[in-house]
């Protein structure tokens, strides 16, 4: 029995570790879908194109609500766009409705969020510089506790930027980091965690079940003996 009692603890203290660490993750950045998609385990299950969008949609607060998705920006500085000309024309992504994100870092400060309904591990999109903007550097904060940033394209193409984090969130929020970076945002998709670390306690309970199992065998062998 104490031999088992040890593998417990050991068992245990695996365990304890792998959630520790899994709790201060950092954010992992990616600049292709195919790479995003294949480290995320497929496609986005959350998406929007904004393609049936008409009219163009300010995002002031409290936001604007399509599906699983809210999308705001506290001071004016985003809009969803109906991607017909003349305004911001220059930053459609597909030639369709779009996000337009107007991210400054004072007089105003203007920075846009995306929250979600179901806790996420993931966000990615496609995206356009503005005309100023290419190669503009764009902060990214989750309410997960994880931060980042990525690069805008360095010229007028429109290129995916997406990350991943195991620590999961239901908010992530993007901000200029030191000049103006405002851009174009389409194709929007995010992966859901219904239950974060679910796996990990079932795995965990899964190896506790054994060597109960385990020590239960064992002393009916010994009995038997």
């Amino acid at each position: 029995m104490g031999r088992a009692i040890r593998k417990l603890s050991f068992v245990l203290v695996i365990a304890s570790a792998f959630m520790a660490q899994s709790a201060h993750a950092a954010l992992i950045i990616y600049t292709t879908r195919s790479a995003w998609e294949s480290a995320a385990g497929g496609p986005p299950v959350i998406f929007d194109n904004f393609n049936d969008i008409t009219v163009d949609l300010d995002l002031d607060t409290p936001g604007v609500t399509r599906g699983s998705v809210t999308y705001s920006t506290p001071s004016g500085g985003g809009s969803i766009l109906d991607g017909g000309p003349p305004f911001n024309s220059n930053v459609i992504v597909d030639g369709t409705a779009h996000l337009w994100a107007q991210l400054a870092v004072a007089q105003p400060s203007y920075t846009l969020t995306f929250s979600f309904s179901t806790p996420v591990t993931s966000w990615g999109a496609d995206v356009n510089p503005a005309p100023a903007t290419p190669g503009r550097s764009v902060s990214v904060a989750t309410n997960g506790g994880d931060s980042g940033s990525f690069i805008l394209p360095s010229d007028d193409n429109t290129e995916f930027r997406g990350f991943r984090t195991t620590d999961p969130f239901t908010s992530v929020t993007f901000s200029a980091a030191t000049d103006p970076a405002g851009h174009g945002i389409d194709n929007v998709g995010a992966h859901p965690v219904p239950e974060p670390r679910s796996f990990a306690i079932a795995g965990l309970w899964a190896l506790v079940g054994g060597l109960v199992l385990h020590w239960r065998n064992a002393s009916a062998k010994k009995r038997g003996n």
